[in-house]
C-alpha cells in the first residue's frame, strides 16, 4: 500500500489511480472526485469524507461566487458580521458553508492587499482559524479552487492568505495536494526571504507530501543557505547521504548553520549518532576506508568547532580509538584538526594517549603538520593555526582558544630536539629518494656529520614537482629550528642538506621560503660550532666555468654567500662569533661574475621569476659591491639598458654543433682573423666595425672567453688620433656589453691594456699587471696609463666609468678594513674622523688630477700631474720639467691649443658631468675641492659645465673670508700683479674671488646679490690693493659687473680708489670691458635689475 507521497507522485505524473487502488488518496479526494465519477473510483468509498465532498462538488459555484460578492459589498456598508457567518457555518447548508469560506478568504485577501497593511496578529477569522472546522475548511478551499471557473482568488493568492493564519500547514498541504502543478511555485514562494513566516513547518509538510522532491528542495535550501534543520531532517529521513551532505554544507562559509536558524539539539544528536556509528563501523572493519574516515572526521571537526559540542564518554572513546589508528598521509591533516577542535575534552579524557598520538603523527614520514603547529604555538602565530584548520576543513573557522594552553605546553616541551630536527630534515626525502636521480642514491648525502657532498651528483638532480609543498614546509621548519638552535643542541650539521636544497631548486619561480632559510642558516653558522658553512671548493665546483649561463641554483649560491658575508660583517664586534664567521673573499664574487647574476635576477622572464628575491638580493649586492650601483656609471651607459644587453645575449644563443645565423664558421676562426682585423682598424675601419658587431652577436660564453683578446686588440691602438669614430663607438658598445656581465675583470683588463705601451712600472715591485683589488686599494694607479686616453673622448668615457666605480669600491674597502681593525682595539689614535679625512683626501687628489686633465696643453705647459708627483708615480712622463711658470704680470692664463680644442671640450663635458654627480653624492667634496683650489682658467667652464655647482653658494662666504695661507700646488695658477708675480698668500683668495664672481654671473639671485654687496665687494677692494691690481682681480670685477649691472658704480668706484698712477692703462681697459658687457641688453634682462 502506497502512502500519500506515492499517490501524489502518481497524480503529478498523470497516472491512473484506478491501477493503484490501495494507495492513500485521502488528501486527494477533491481532485480525484472532480476528475472521475464515483463509479469508476469505487474504492474511494472507504473514506468517510467522500459523500460530503460529492455533495460540495454538486453545488452551483457560479451562484455561490455571486452571493459572496454581494455579501462582501454589504459588509463594506456595515451590514452583517463575521459572527453571524460563524454560526451559519455550523448550522447552515453546504452552500452556506462554501459561500462563507469564499467570503473569509476574500476578506483576508483584501485586508492584506489594502492600504495600511496590518500586522499578522490582527487577522481574525472565526471560521478559518477554528480548529473544529479545519478539516471541512481544507476540503472546501480545494473544491472552490477546482470548481470556480473564474475564481475570485487563484491558488497562490490563497496560499499567501493562509500563511497568515495560525497553523496553516494542513490547509496549504491539502490545497497543494489537489493542485500538483502548483507544487514548485509554492515552494519558491515559501522561500521568499520577505515572507518566511511559518515556511519552515509548511515546507516540512510539503516535503513529506512529495518525498521524491526532497533532493530538489534540499538543494534549494543549500543554495539559499536557509533552514539547516530542515535540510538535515530531509537528509536523515529521505536522502540518506549524511556524509556527503554534511561535507557539502560545511564547505566554504558554514555560518548559516549557527546564525539565522541554529541547528537544533535533535538535529545535532541525529548527525552525531550517525557519525560515531559510522566511525565505530570503520573501527570494527578489518580494512578501514581512509576516505570514509576522513569525511567523517571532517564533519565531526567542523561541528565541534562551529557548535561547541560536548561529546559523551562513549563518543570520546571512539574519537581516541580513531586517532590511534595507524597514521595514513590522507588522514593526518584531519586528525590534527580534530585534536585542535576538542583539545580540552581529549586531554581531560586521555592526556597520555593524545601525547602518544601526536608523537606518532610527528614521526609519520612526509607529514609536517605537527611540526608546523609546534612552530605556530612557539611563535604565537595563532591566526596561522586558524588558517591551517580552515584550509583542511575547507571552511572559515576559528579554533577554540580554550584548548590552546594544553597544546602549547605539549608542543613546547613534549618533543625532543632530535625528534624535531629529524622530522624537519626528512620531509620529502622518501619521495625524492624514489626518483631516478643519482643524487638520491648517493650514500651520505644526508649524513648530518659528513664533511663533503657529491657536487656532480647534485648538479644532475631534478626537482620532483610532487614534493614542492613538502619542500616549502621543510624550509619553514628548518629555518625556525635553526633560529632556536635546535640543530646546535642536537649536534646536527645541516650544511649538506642546505646545499642539496639550493642545487635542487631548478624550477621557477623559486620558493619564497628559501630566503628565510638561507638567512637562518647563515646566522646559525655564526653561533654554532656544530654547523659549518658551505665550503668554498664546493661552490667553485658548481661555478667551474663562470661563462656558463646563470641558473636558479647559481643565484641561490650567490645569495647565500652574500648573506654569509652580511652576517659576518654584522657580527664583527662579537668575539664569540669572530672565529666561526668567515667571509667569502671578494675574488669569488668576481669569479662567479656577480653583475651577470644580478642582471639575470632583474630581467629573467621579465623580472617576475625572482620577484620575491629581488629586494633582498639587490640590498646585499649594493651593500657589499656598491660600485656596481654607482649612479655615474649607470648614467654613462648611454642608454644600453640591461634588457637590451640580455636581448643581445639571447638573440643568437647557440648550442654546441649548431649554426646560428651562419656564424659557426666565423666563430671558429675569430681569433685568427677578426682579432687581427680589429688590431688593423686604421687600414680597414669598416672591417673592424663588422668584427665588433659580430663579436656582440656571439653567445655569451663565447664573448666572455674572448673578452681579453678583444680588449688587448683594441687598446691602446684605438688611442691613435687617426682612429675612425665609427670604430671607436663600435668598441664602446662592445665594452658596455661586457661591462654588464663582468665589470670587475673588464675594468682591470682595460686599465692594463692602456698601459701596454709603457716601458717600465715602478708599482707593486715591478709587476706590470694591475688587478682589480690593487686598483681599489690605490685608485691613483688608474692614472698611470697612456696619456692619449685623456685626449680620446670615447675611451675617456670608459675611464670615467671605471674611475667612478673604483672610487666607490675604494671607499667601501677602506671602511670595511677600518671596521675590521677596530674590533678588539680600543685605541683612539685612528678613529672615524681620521678615516673620513683619508677617504676625502684620496677623492680630492683624484678630482684634482681630473681637473688637470681638463686643461689644454701647450709646449710651455708642465708635464701632466707634475704638481702631484708626491702622490703618484707616472712612469711614462720622463721628460724634464719645463721652465717655471713665472708669469709676466700683464699675462693671463694660456690660450687653448687650437689643434685639440674640440677634443678638450668633450673631455671637459664628460669630466664635469662626473663631477656633477660626485658633488650631489658628497657636498663636502665640493667644499674641499674649492678650498684646495684648481687652475683659474677652468673656473668659467667649471661653473658653466657642472650643474650642481650651485651648492658652492652655501660655503662661498667662508671661502672668500678665508685668511691668507700657503697653498701648495697653486703656484703659477694666478695672474701676476704689479710685482711681476702673485704672492702665494693671495692665490687662494684670488681664486675665491674669481670663482665667486663667476658663480654670481651664472646664478644672479637675491642671495648672491646680497653676498656680492656684503662680502664680494669688500674682498674685491682688499685684493685689488693686496695683489697690486692683478689681472685676475680685474677680470673678476668685469664678471661681477656683468652678473649685477646695478653694482657697476660700486665696482668702478672701488677700482678707481685702489688704483695708482701706473695702473691707469689696466683701469681704463677694465672699465671699457665692463661697459662693453653692459651694453648688451640681454645682460640687463638676465640680471635681477
Amino acid at each position: 500500500m502506497g502512502g500519500p507521497s506515492d499517490a501524489f507522485r502518481l497524480i503529478e505524473t498523470g497516472g491512473d489511480p484506478r491501477q493503484f487502488p490501495k494507495h492513500e488518496y485521502q488528501l486527494f479526494l477533491p481532485l480525484l472526485l472532480a476528475r472521475y465519477s464515483i463509479d469508476s473510483l469505487s474504492f474511494l468509498i472507504r473514506y468517510p469524507e467522500t459523500g460530503k465532498i460529492l455533495e460540495y462538488l454538486d453545488l452551483d459555484y457560479w451562484l455561490i461566487q455571486r452571493q459572496a460578492k454581494e455579501e462582501l459589498q454589504l459588509q463594506k456598508q456595515s451590514i452583517g458580521s463575521s459572527l453571524q457567518r460563524s454560526g451559519l457555518f455550523e448550522s447552515g447548508s453546504a452552500e452556506d458553508r462554501a459561500r462563507i469560506v469564499l467570503i473569509e478568504l476574500t476578506r483576508l485577501h483584501e485586508e492584506l492587499d489594502g492600504p495600511g497593511q496590518k500586522p499578522r496578529s490582527s487577522f481574525r477569522s472565526q471560521v478559518l482559524n477554528n480548529p473544529l472546522y479545519r478539516s471541512e475548511v481544507s476540503l472546501l478551499i480545494s473544491i472552490l479552487t477546482l470548481r470556480c471557473r473564474n475564481p475570485i482568488l487563484d491558488v497562490q493568492s490563497i496560499v499567501r492568505e493562509l500563511r497568515e493564519l495560525k497553523d496553516p500547514e494542513a490547509l496549504i498541504t491539502t490545497l497543494i495536494a489537489n493542485h500538483p502543478t502548483e507544487y514548485y511555485t509554492t515552494i519558491e514562494s515559501l522561500l521568499n526571504l520577505d515572507h518566511l513566516g511559518s515556511s519552515r513547518t509548511i515546507l516540512s509538510r510539503l516535503c513529506k507530501l512529495a518525498v521524491h522532491r526532497a533532493w530538489d528542495i534540499r538543494q534549494k535550501l543549500l543554495e539559499r543557505r536557509m533552514f539547516p534543520n530542515l535540510a538535515i531532517e530531509l537528509t536523515i529521513e529521505h536522502c540518506h547521504d549524511e556524509i556527503n551532505f554534511m561535507n557539502r554544507i560545511l564547505r566554504g562559509q558554514p555560518k548559516w548553520l549557527i546564525e539565522s536558524d541554529p541547528v537544533t539539539k535533535s538535529s545535532r544528536t541525529s548527525i552525531l549518532e550517525f557519525i560515531f556509528s559510522s566511525l565505530n563501523d570503520e573501527l570494527q572493519s578489518p580494512a578501514a576506508n581512509n576516505s570514509t574516515v576522513h569525511r567523517l572526521l571532517r564533519i565531526l571537526s567542523g561541528m565541534l568547532g562551529l557548535m561547541n559540542l560536548v561529546l559523551s564518554t562513549e563518543q570520546m572513546e571512539i574519537s581516541l580509538q580513531v586517532l590511534e589508528m595507524r597514521p595514513e598521509p590522507s588522514t593526518i591533516d584531519i586528525k590534527v584538526c580534530l585534536i585542535l577542535m576538542c583539545a580540552t575534552q581529549l586531554f581531560k579524557y586521555g592526556k597520555t594517549r593524545i601525547e602518544r598520538v601526536l608523537t606518532a603523527l610527528l614521526k609519520c614520514k612526509d607529514s609536517p603538520q605537527v611540526l608546523l603547529l609546534s612552530i605556530y604555538f612557539q611563535t604565537q602565530q595563532l591566526l596561522l593555526i586558524d588558517e591551517f584548520a580552515s584550509n583542511v576543513l575547507s571552511m572559515t573557522i576559528v579554533v577554540p582558544r580554550e584548548g590552546f594552553r594544553p597544546l602549547e605546553a605539549l608542543f613546547t616541551t613534549g618533543f625532543s630536539d632530535e625528534q624535531l630536527a629529524s622530522c624537519a630534515l626528512s620531509l620529502g626525502q622518501s619521495l625524492r629518494q624514489n626518483t631516478s636521480s643519482p643524487l638520491m642514491r648517493t650514500k651520505g648525502v644526508f649524513n648530518n656529520n659528513s664533511a663533503s657532498v657529491n657536487i656532480l651528483a647534485i648538479r644532475n638532480s631534478n626537482s620532483d614537482s610532487a614534493t614542492s609543498d613538502l619542500r616549502s614546509s621543510s624550509y619553514i621548519c628548518v629555518a625556525h629550528l635553526l633560529k632556536r638552535d635546535i640543530f646546535h643542541r642536537s649536534h646536527m650539521d645541516v650544511r649538506d642538506w642546505i646545499l642539496h636544497q639550493i642545487l635542487d631548486s631548478t624550477t621557477l619561480p623559486l620558493d619564497v621560503n628559501m630566503v628565510p632559510l638561507l638567512t637562518a642558516y647563515a646566522e646559525a653558522v655564526s653561533r654554532s660550532d656544530h654547523i659549518s658553512r658551505i665550503p668554498l671548493n664546493s661552490i667553485l665546483a658548481y661555478f667551474e666555468d663562470p661563462a656558463e649561463d646563470v641558473t636558479p641554483p647559481k643565484v641561490l649560491l650567490a645569495l647565500y654567500m652574500l648573506l654569509n658575508n652580511e652576517v659576518c660583517h654584522s657580527h664583527l664586534g662579537n668575539i664569540d662569533t669572530r672565529a666561526r664567521g668567515v667571509e667569502y673573499p671578494d675574488s669569488i664574487f668576481q669569479h662567479i661574475q656577480i653583475r651577470k647574476i644580478l642582471l639575470y635576477v632583474q630581467n629573467h622572464q621579465g623580472g617576475t621569476a625572482f620577484e620575491s628575491f629581488q629586494p633582498m638580493f639587490l640590498k646585499l649586492v649594493n651593500a657589499q659591491f656598491p660600485e656596481l650601483f654607482d649612479v655615474t656609471t649607470l648614467l654613462m651607459e648611454e642608454g644600453a639598458t640591461s634588457q637590451q644587453i640580455v636581448a643581445s645575449r639571447d638573440n643568437l644563443a647557440a648550442t654546441s654543433g649548431k649554426t646560428v645565423l651562419g656564424l659557426s664558421e666565423e666563430e671558429t676562426s675569430f681569433k685568427d682573423h677578426h682579432i687581427k682585423t680589429i688590431s688593423q682598424h686604421l687600414d680597414n675601419p669598416d672591417a673592424a666595425v663588422k668584427a665588433y658587431r659580430l663579436f656582440q652577436r656571439l653567445p655569451q660564453m663565447r664573448r666572455q672567453s674572448m673578452s681579453r683578446d678583444i680588449i688587448q686588440a683594441s687598446l691602446p691602438s684605438l688611442l691613435d688620433p687617426r682612429s675612425n669614430s665609427t670604430v671607436l663607438e663600435a668598441f664602446k658598445n662592445t665594452w658596455d656589453q661586457l661591462n654588464s656581465l663582468m665589470p670587475h675583470e673588464l675594468w682591470a683588463m682595460t686599465i692594463n691594456a692602456c698601459r701596454s705601451n709603457l716601458e717600465t712600472s715602478a708599482i707593486k715591485g715591478g709587476d706590470d699587471t694591475y688587478s682589480y683589488e690593487w686598483l681599489v686599494q690605490d685608485p691613483l694607479l688608474l692614472f698611470n696609463i697612456d696619456l692619449r686616453v685623456f685626449r680620446t673622448p670615447v675611451v675617456f668615457r670608459m675611464f670615467i666609468q671605471i674611475l667612478g666605480a673604483v672610487m666607490v669600491a675604494s671607499r667601501h674597502y677602506f671602511r670595511t678594513m677600518f671596521e675590521s681593525h677596530q674590533i678588539g682595539h680600543q685605541s683612539q689614535d685612528y678613529g672615524e674622523v681620521h678615516l673620513g679625512t683619508a677617504i676625502s683626501l684620496q677623492d680630492v687628489i683624484l678630482i684634482q688630477m681630473l681637473l688637470e686633465i681638463c686643461q689644454s696643453r701647450t709646449s710651455r705647459s708642465k708635464p701632466l700631474f707634475a704638481g702631484l708627483k708626491s702622490e703618484v708615480t707616472i712612469s711614462q712622463e720622463t721628460a724634464t720639467t719645463t721652465e717655471s711658470s713665472d708669469m709676466d704680470v700683464d699675462k693671463t692664463v694660456e690660450p687653448y691649443d687650437e689643434a685639440d680644442g674640440d677634443v678638450i671640450k668633450e673631455i671637459r663635458v664628460v669630466t664635469f658631468n662626473f663631477l656633477h654627480q660626485q658633488f650631489i653624492d658628497n657636498k663636502n667634496l665640493a667644499k674641499l675641492i674649492h678650498f684646495q683650489g684648481y687652475p683659474l682658467d677652468l673656473i668659467p667652464s667649471m661653473v658653466k659645465g657642472v650643474d650642481s655647482i650651485h651648492i658652492c653658494i652655501d660655503f662661498l662666504p667662508e671661502l672668500l673670508l678665508r685668511p691668507p695661507n700657503n697653498a701648495p700646488g697653486m703656484a703659477g695658477r694666478g695672474g701676476g700683479g704689479r710685482g711681476g708675480m702673485l704672492s702665494d698668500d693671495f692665490e687662494l683668495q684670488v681664486f675665491a674671488l674669481r670663482f665667486a664672481a663667476q658663480l654670481c654671473e651664472r646664478f644672479p639671485l637675491p642671495n648672491t646679490l646680497q653676498m656680492a654687496t656684503e662680502v664680494i665687494l669688500p674682498r674685491l677692494r682688499a685684493l685689488a690693493i693686496g695683489t697690486g691690481f692683478s689681472s685676475v682681480v680685474l677680470e673678476s670685477a668685469t664678471v661681477l659687473a656683468k652678473a649685477f649691472p646695478t653694482l657697476r658704480e660700486d665696482i668702478v668706484g672701488i677700482l678707481r680708489e685702489t688704483s695708482v698712477s701706473h695702473d691707469k692703462t689696466a683701469l681704463i681697459a677694465t672699465l671699457k670691458a665692463i661697459d662693453k658687457e653692459l651694453a648688451d641688453q640681454s645682460v640687463w634682462n638676465k640680471s635681477l635689475s
